[in-house]
């Protein structure tokens, strides 16, 4: 009788994980298909507000990487023991108070999808999370969320961040200054250098 009640949660386990594989799969055809993410690269980085990568200062990316994704260079997109810890804590506290999500999670969310806290929506995310990390180097991966990543106060992109806040150009930003917009990032209204 165990066996039976365990082999029906697992097939319905397993049933759930398949549609919402499917969900996730046809949201991503929704959202891809008319924008390449070649394309989205060539526009961003084509753009008079472009930082390549040599431009960004070592210590912001590295105060980046403290705060956002510790295991950047060395995951494969996702970081499962990030995802766990959050789960974890989600569960200790029965709310979403962390997320797991990685550099390239957020920057696959920021091109095609909105934040809405739905699985299908972070199963659409795996697909571009695996043509990024395939198609894109780790730098090249920072250099496009960068360009992109909300700053606050209507200010996408760091070139038009630091311009805004600081009137400086990225390379020249002082300590205080990388740690005011990497803070930024994780809460843009309430935590940017105006406030």
């Amino acid at each position: 009788m165990l066996r039976k009640i365990i082999c029906v949660i697992f097939l319905m386990f397993c049933t759930i994980c398949f549609t919402f594989c499917i969900k996730g799969y046809s949201l991503y055809n929704q959202n891809v298909i008319n924008d390449n993410i070649d394309l989205i690269y060539k526009e961003i980085s084509s753009g008079n507000q472009f930082v390549s990568f040599n431009e960004i200062d070592d210590e912001f990316i590295n105060a980046l990487l403290s705060s956002e994704d510790k295991r950047f260079y060395s995951h494969p997109g996702v970081d499962l023991k990030s995802i766990i810890r959050a789960l974890i804590t989600n569960l200790k506290y029965l709310d979403y108070k962390e997320g797991g999500s990685t550099i390239t999670q957020q920057l696959a969310k920021n091109l095609y999808f909105t934040s809405e806290k739905k699985i299908e929506r972070k199963v659409a995310e795996l697909y571009v999370v695996y043509q990024l990390e395939n198609n894109y180097t780790k730098d090249q991966i920072l250099e496009m969320y960068l360009n992109i990543i909300y700053f606050g106060e209507g200010k996408y992109g760091l070139s038009d961040a630091v311009t805004y806040y600081f009137q400086e150009d990225p390379i020249d930003l002082s300590q205080v200054q990388i740690n005011a917009l990497v803070k930024t990032i994780k809460c843009p209204t309430y935590c940017n250098p105006n406030y």
